[in-house]
């Protein structure tokens, strides 16, 4: 019997093929949908405007700059810089300080640091005094950063709240070189908990500060006078504020 051979012939794999390609665009959706998800949680942490509400609290009053230069025999630079806060905690439920950071970025000088702050250094906080980790832990980064710019005079301009994991895989990004931060981008803001950049912003920032020379693997350390509080001119002088 003659059959035309623009007649589709049955397939007995037929229904196992379509069953196959059945499971893989489900498959394919389900993964593309829990990526998108996961990004879409992770740059929900980012353009806080709990964070910016922090930040906006922390501001630098020229007489308290000036009343600290002239105590420590040190003169205001008068240089526009910038300051982000790291605070770094154990976990992304976790209201413990376990690090803190300053990134300071003069524009004036093109020059930027990486500082790092002793947690248990103390700050005043009204008529007495609190460490850094009771500081965060007490009224979080809007009292960290407010002690920070009123006590130091460093201008905290944005703040992020990082995973000690986190701060480590930025680090290691960091120590390669912007292409490095660029590269690993998504899998850096995985370490987030909160700021008030948004993605553009924070590796805007990110790459900033590295193309003016900061480094990841000379981390300045900012000292303590001998009552354990935080010195607060050598840290104004670290980030540019004073010299």
């Amino acid at each position: 019997m003659y059959e035309r051979p623009d007649v589709p012939k049955d397939n007995p794999n037929r229904n196992k093929i379509a069953v196959v390609v059945l499971v893989a665009i489900a498959l394919g959706i389900f993964i593309l949908g829990s990526t998108l998800w996961r990004l879409a949680n992770v740059h929900s942490a980012l353009g806080s405007k709990d964070v910016s509400r922090a930040v906006a609290s922390a501001t630098v009053s020229d007489e308290s700059a000036q009343q600290l230069a002239e105590a420590s025999g040190l003169t205001l630079t008068g240089d526009d810089v910038e300051c982000v806060l790291f605070a770094v905690v154990p976990s992304g439920d976790s209201s413990e300080l376990a690090g803190a950071y300053l990134a300071s970025i003069d524009a004036t000088a093109q020059s930027a640091k990486l500082v790092s702050l002793p947690v248990s250094a103390s700050l005043p906080k009204g008529d007495a005094t609190a460490t850094l980790v009771q500081l965060y832990g007490d009224g979080g980064l809007a009292s960290l950063a407010s002690s920070l710019s009123s006590g130091c005079s460093a201008p905290v301009s944005h703040a992020v709240v990082m995973t000690q994991d986190g701060w480590s895989a930025f680090l290691d990004a960091a120590a390669q070189g912007s292409s490095a931060l660029k590269r690993n981008a998504t899998k850096l803001m995985g370490g987030i908990v909160k700021s008030d950049l948004d993605a553009t912003g924070l590796l805007d920032v990110a790459t900033k500060a590295l193309s003016m020379g900061v480094s990841a693997e000379d981390i300045a350390e900012a000292g303590t006078a001998e009552d354990g509080s935080l010195d607060a001119a050598g840290l104004a002088s670290l980030v540019g504020v004073l010299a």
